[in-house]
């Protein structure tokens, strides 16, 4: 597994967090597989949840969109839009729950990619928060994403 560490940012409610994680992959292969929807599929999601659609143009100014599925069968979407794009190093984007009663907070995503020898350390910190609750609980589904892709690029290794 990855090696791993979450940061919580003040403690104000409109806070964030931070997840580092250190990746057994190369950093151009971990850029892919974050912005692709062919790999996108097959981890962008948290644990025992399934994505069932997804698609975005990254672009400054594209818009992305994900649809996941619950053990119990609810369907969540999220969407936003590209705000920065620097390919293989970063990438920043607006990140917005859409609920049966309309949208949830808007908050922003900023994701690097950073050689460390073979591997690469990615930084995901997650901005924006109304509540401590909503941080909490986007850091962990979060991290179980960043399991899920760490999962994925070992069997894309092997």
């Amino acid at each position: 597994m990855a090696d791993t560490s979450v940061e919580m940012h003040g403690e104000m409610p409109s806070n964030g967090y931070t997840i580092t994680r250190l990746l057994d992959a190369p950093r151009d292969l971990v850029f892919s597989v974050w912005t692709e929807p062919e790999h996108i599929r097959n981890w962008m999601f948290p644990a025992n949840f399934q994505h069932t659609d997804g698609g975005g143009e990254v672009r400054v100014g594209g818009e992305w969109f994900a649809v996941i599925r619950s053990p119990g069968g609810e369907v969540y979407r999220m969407e936003g839009e590209y705000v920065e794009v620097v390919p293989g190093r970063r990438i920043v984007q607006t990140h917005q729950w859409i609920n049966a009663d309309g949208p949830g907070v808007k908050t922003l995503i900023t994701i690097t990619f950073e050689d460390e020898g073979s591997k690469t350390r990615l930084t995901f910190t997650q901005t924006g928060f109304e509540a401590r609750d909503m941080r909490l609980s986007n850091s962990e589904g979060w991290g179980e994403v960043l399991d899920n892709l760490d999962a994925y690029l070992r069997r894309e290794a092997a």
